[in-house]
C-alpha cells in the first residue's frame, strides 16, 4: 500500500505506512529520500546516517551530504565529501564537489588536487579545467596554472575570464610583453561586461608599457 501511495504522489500517506517497517532497509531508504524531497532533511538524517554507516557507498554518502547541506551542517558535509573522494577515486562529481568545498575553506592546493583528479577522469571537462587553473594560480603555482589555461585554449573553450587570468599571471611572472598582449586580448573581448577587471587591465597596460619604454 505504501508503494502505491508513493507512486501516486501521496507522500504523507506513503511515509505513514513506511514508518511501520523500520527494519526494512529498502523501505526506510525510500522514506528518507521522500523526506529529502519534501524539505524534511532533519527527519531523514538519522536514517541516512544509519544507511551510510551500514553501507558506506557513494550513493548513500551523497544522500547524507544533501541532507547535511539542507540543514546547514557544513562541517559534516565536508567530512562526508572527504570520505567519498577517498573511497571512490573514479567519481568525477565527488572530486568536483570536494574540490569546491576545499576552495570555500581556502585550501587552494588541496582543492587543485581534487580538480586535477577530475581532469584525469575527464580531460576535456571545461569546469574542472577552469577550477583547476584558478586554484593553482591563487596558490601561486603560476606555471602549472598557465599550462591548464593552455589546455582550455587548445580546446577552443577559453572565455574572457581565462584570458584575464592569463594576463594577471603573466604580469606576476614579470613577462611584460606577454602580459600586455593578454590584457589587450581580454579588453578586446570583454565588451564592458567586466568593468572592474577592464579598468585594472587598462591601468596595467599603461604602467607596463611605460616601464618597457624607459
Amino acid at each position: 500500500m505504501g508503494i502505491a501511495y508513493d507512486q501516486a504522489g501521496n507522500t504523507a500517506e506513503a511515509l505513514a505506512i513506511f514508518r511501520q517497517f523500520p527494519t526494512d532497509a529498502t523501505v526506510t531508504a525510500r522514506a528518507a529520500q521522500l523526506m529529502l524531497d519534501t524539505n524534511n532533511a532533519a527527519g531523514a538524517i538519522p536514517q541516512l546516517e544509519a544507511q551510510a554507516k551500514a553501507a558506506p557507498t557513494t550513493a548513500n554518502r551523497l544522500l547524507l551530504i544533501e541532507a547535511y547541506k539542507q540543514t546547514g551542517q557544513a562541517a559534516k558535509v565536508f567530512e562526508q565529501l572527504k570520505l567519498a573522494a577517498e573511497a571512490d577515486p573514479t567519481n568525477y562529481e565527488v572530486h568536483m564537489s570536494y574540490g569546491r568545498a576545499l576552495r570555500d575553506q581556502r585550501h587552494f592546493l588541496e582543492a587543485a588536487r581534487q580538480f586535477s583528479a577530475a581532469v584525469t577522469l575527464r580531460p576535456d571537462s571545461v569546469p574542472a579545467l577552469n577550477d583547476l587553473a584558478g586554484d593553482l594560480i591563487i596558490a601561486e603555482k603560476y606555471e602549472e596554472g598557465l599550462a591548464v589555461l593552455d589546455k582550455l585554449r587548445a580546446l577552443g573553450k577559453e572565455i574572457p575570464g581565462d584570458i584575464y587570468l592569463r594576463a594577471i599571471t603573466l604580469d606576476r611572472l614579470r613577462r611584460k610583453s606577454l602580459a600586455v598582449e593578454a590584457y589587450k586580448q581580454f579588453l578586446a573581448v570583454a565588451g564592458g561586461k567586466f568593468p572592474d577587471e577592464e579598468f585594472l587591465s587598462r591601468q596595467r597596460v599603461r604602467i607596463i608599457e611605460t616601464e618597457m619604454n624607459r
